[in-house]
């Protein structure tokens, strides 16, 4: 979450490159197993980039990601992500002011 007053849209931009830079790991052969899996179940998926979506709450702005990953790599991934992001709230802190209420748990 990040607060009005921050550049919120120069922060999900930024979170879009860094999901993405993470996502490009996945290949093809995967992109491609889980479109053909998911033909035979109600689940239909037209677009299976990367994607930050953008939520308002009360006090804040919420950017959610959604990415693809190797499910034995789920971890993995998640804490390279992470760790790229907290890089880039200490380069450019005005992408990301935090809401007072947000927890970091």
């Amino acid at each position: 979450m990040v607060t009005f007053e921050s550049n919120w849209v120069k922060a999900k931009q930024t979170l879009k490159n860094i999901v993405e830079h993470h996502s490009a790991q996945i290949s093809g052969e995967a992109v491609k197993s889980v479109w053909e899996e998911t033909q035979n179940t109600l689940l239909k998926y037209s677009n299976l980039t990367p994607k930050v979506w953008t939520k308002v709450r009360n006090d804040s702005v919420l950017l959610v990601n959604q990415s693809l990953c190797n499910p034995r790599q789920r971890q993995v991934t998640a804490e390279a992500i992470w760790k790229d992001i907290l890089n880039e709230f200490k380069k450019n802190e005005e992408l990301f002011y935090l809401s007072q209420n947000t927890s970091l748990h």
